[in-house]
């Protein structure tokens, strides 16, 4: 059984980091501090300037209240791995570990209030709200055939950046297969002038409600700062993979946050809790698999390079393959001006 939930993992990306705290990044170490990684964003596309909607509808909606969600996800300290025995061991003793992982991560879970749920005829499509054509995950998803999706309005950000809520499902991707997968995401999506100007996946599923699979949970607190931790977890056995938290910046745009008590990354600068200056990041890297089209490749890592200020990457970055924990060629380019990414650019 945890021979097929491993293979769950594979298949969706998600490293199976062991650690909760950040470590710094060595190249010459024999073992990856695999909680290092961080995820490449789900679009990739050489992006255009963002286009003007109307957003008008968001008006008539009452923003919900921070806090968001459930604050024992981010107060409760996950162990770094776990195995509580077979769930159909009726003599077994539950322990109080188990009970408390089964409450946060038993099932995904999102706010999805019948008071905003919508249908995409009454209000718009899901392409209105993501960028379909370029996501990550239409490899596997047909958008056009998500019929219908949740939506909430978050508090404004500040007088000018709107943020908006969208939960969507798509059950039994693979029929035929006595476990079929399954997907399941919230996106926290910022407006700004009627135009989308950032979006963070907050909460995910994807795998087999049976089996198990990778999962994302979030939290976001009275200082509107979005905390994230993902996990892979099935039949009372799973792992902890990373926490991290991030913040809107006044332009609307999402970046990472630390506190002053994390353990910081000396990859890197932080100031005024961003990264700033050179940085190193280590990727599990969703781009490589879009351009080749597939859920798995033989090499998910980019080892990457370049500037940030304040919190956003600014100038070129260039991402190169990541194999025994050596960096390789040079994969692709990224170019940014202004804190938006203008190109990418595959070598190989």
């Amino acid at each position: 059984m945890k021979n097929i939930i491993v293979l769950i993992s594979f298949l969706f990306f998600i490293t199976n980091c062991k650690e909760q705290k950040t470590q710094s990044l060595n190249l010459n170490k024999e073992k990856l501090n695999k909680n290092f990684i961080e995820e490449r964003d789900t679009v990739t596309f050489i992006k255009e300037k963002p286009q003007n909607k109307d957003f008008s509808f968001i008006d008539s909606m009452t923003p919900l209240k921070l806090p968001i969600g459930n604050k024992s996800l981010i107060e409760y300290e996950f162990p770094k791995e776990w195995n509580f025995g077979s769930p159909y061991d009726s003599k077994r003793k539950v322990s109080n570990d188990e009970k408390k992982i089964n409450r946060l991560l038993g099932f995904y879970e999102g706010y999805k209030s019948e008071k905003y749920k919508v249908s995409k005829r009454e209000i718009k499509s899901l392409s209105f709200f993501l960028n379909v054509e370029n996501d990550y995950r239409n490899i596997t998803i047909n958008f056009e055939k998500i019929f219908e999706y949740s939506i909430a309005r978050f508090p404004n950000k500040n007088d000018s950046v709107q943020v908006l809520g969208l939960w969507f499902s798509k059950e039994r991707l693979n029929p035929d297969k006595e476990f079929p997968f399954s997907v399941s995401y919230g996106e926290l999506i910022v407006i700004k002038g009627n135009k989308i100007i950032d979006q963070i996946t907050l909460n995910h599923f994807e795998g087999n409600y049976s089996l198990g699979g990778d999962y994302r949970l979030s939290y976001i607190d009275n200082d509107y700062i979005i905390h994230t931790k993902d996990f892979n977890y099935g039949e009372n056995q799973g792992y902890f993979i990373r926490y991290e938290k991030w913040k809107i910046k006044n332009n609307g745009k999402i970046v990472r946050f630390f506190n002053q008590q994390d353990t910081i990354l000396n990859e890197g600068e932080v100031k005024n809790h961003l990264k700033s200056g050179n940085w190193k990041d280590l990727y599990l890297d969703r781009n490589l698999a879009y351009k080749n089209k597939k859920w798995g490749i033989e090499n998910l890592y980019s080892y990457s390079e370049g500037e940030y200020n304040q919190g956003e990457k600014i100038g070129e970055w260039k991402f190169y393959s990541y194999k025994n924990n050596t960096k390789g060629e040079l994969l692709y380019t990224e170019t940014y001006k202004d804190g938006e990414l203008v190109e990418r650019v595959f070598i190989k």
